[in-house]
């Protein structure tokens, strides 16, 4: 469990790495969780309630992103967007429940302006739970794509980083084996027109 950092006589909870807490004189800290903290009428400090501070604390891991991957990263308002090689993610912070929640862009327009993300339509990634962290986000999404470019490819994927990736991966299966099975039985409708008034008996 994360600690959150409080200075004797004030009402402000600080989360790891926060430089006010390097501020502090080290007798004056107390670290408690975040519900105590609440309990005794504490609120968030205004620097870690936002994507900045994650920006920061999180530097290395999203640039080991960046350069392994080919990740790239623009930060418009409270959202990271992320762009890999397929697609393009939106990490939003939550400033009311201090957390990210995942979107996925809806399609990839062409001539895709990165620097505008934003104009584009995003649909919440339901079986994305909601994080304290965008290195959380950053491995679904790497795992998500890999599988997901694998697959336009005819490609299969077996060494998987995570049961949440196997998961993911699964779930992405049992979708494509549906649209194929819609896909035959449309083609057999067009065929045979009285297959369609049978399939409603």
């Amino acid at each position: 469990m994360k600690m959150r950092t409080v200075c004797y006589g004030s009402d402000v909870y600080h989360k790891p790495g926060c430089h006010y807490v390097a501020m502090m004189k080290r007798e004056n800290r107390l670290d408690v969780t975040k519900a105590n903290a609440i309990a005794h009428d504490c609120h968030v400090c205004k620097y870690c309630n936002s994507i900045h501070y994650h920006l920061n604390v999180e530097d290395s891991f999203i640039r080991s992103y960046k350069n392994k991957y080919g990740f790239d990263f623009v930060v418009i308002g409270d959202a990271l967007y992320v762009r890999t090689e397929i697609s393009c993610w939106k990490i939003a912070y939550i400033k009311s429940q201090e957390h990210f929640t995942l979107f996925h862009i809806n399609r990839v327009p062409e001539n895709f302006d990165f620097t505008h993300p934003q104009t584009c339509r995003y649909h919440f990634q339901a079986d994305a739970p909601q994080s304290e962290s965008i290195a959380h986000y950053l491995r679904y999404i790497y795992e998500h794509d890999r599988y997901k470019a694998a697959a336009n490819a005819g490609e299969t994927i077996t060494d998987f980083t995570s049961h949440r990736a196997r998961n993911l991966a699964a779930r992405s299966d049992k979708k494509l084996e549906k649209r194929r099975l819609n896909y035959l039985f449309k083609q057999l409708e067009q065929e045979n027109r009285g297959l369609r008034e049978l399939s409603y008996c």
